[in-house]
């Protein structure tokens, strides 16, 4: 169940980036977006994360001396949240995304009055 929920969000994911993928900032979350579905594909269809930060389940699975590319993995944990990467561009692209949003909303504002 949580295997096809992590697919389908990450296909909403990348359709939506590849329609807007011309937006400023969106080319960061792209490589984000990239990343983890490269590391999740080639570790066997799950993200890989340390042993003892949370159980293995249908989406996850833990780094092992076989794991492919663990430094793409979930390997960044703030509290009890788990951070990939991938995660970290996906966000930074987002937040300048939605600020250039902000900039040209305000300045076409300014410009017309």
């Amino acid at each position: 169940n949580s295997l096809i929920v992590l697919w389908i969000y990450l296909l909403i994911n990348f359709w939506f980036l590849a329609v807007n993928w011309k937006k400023t900032g969106l080319n960061f979350s792209i490589l984000g977006a990239v990343s983890n579905f490269f590391v999740i594909v080639i570790n066997g269809g799950r993200m890989p994360m340390p042993r003892g930060w949370a159980e293995e389940d249908a989406a996850y699975q833990f780094i092992t001396s076989k794991t492919f590319l663990p430094f793409l993995s979930d390997c960044i944990r703030i509290e009890y949240y788990m951070f990939s990467i991938g995660d970290i561009f996906i966000h930074i692209g987002i937040l300048i995304f939605l600020l250039a949003q902000i900039y040209i909303f305000f300045k076409n504002k300014l410009s017309s009055s």
